[in-house]
C-alpha cells in the first residue's frame, strides 16, 4: 500500500479543522450549561460572541508572540 506525503499545508488544514471542533464543542457545552440555569439567550450570544474574540485574540497574540523572524540573508 502506497503512503501518501503530508504536506505542511495539509497539517495546517488539519490543525484548524480540530480547533474548530473543539470551539464548536466548548460552546456548545457552555451554551447548554447557561440554559440549564435559565440565562436569556441574548445574555447567551453577546458571552459566546465575547468568548470567541477573546479566544481568537489570545491565539493570534500567542502565535505572534512565539515566531521568531528569520532571514535567509546575513
Amino acid at each position: 500500500m502506497k503512503k501518501e506525503k503530508v504536506t505542511i499545508e495539509d497539517l495546517v488544514i488539519m490543525n484548524k479543522a480540530s480547533h474548530d471542533s473543539i470551539l464548536y464543542r466548548v460552546v456548545t457545552n457552555i451554551t447548554e450549561n447557561l440554559r440549564s440555569k435559565d440565562v436569556s439567550d441574548k445574555m447567551i450570544e453577546k458571552f459566546i460572541i465575547q468568548f470567541i474574540k477573546d479566544t481568537i485574540d489570545r491565539k493570534s497574540t500567542r502565535l505572534n508572540s512565539s515566531h521568531v523572524a528569520l532571514s535567509r540573508m546575513p
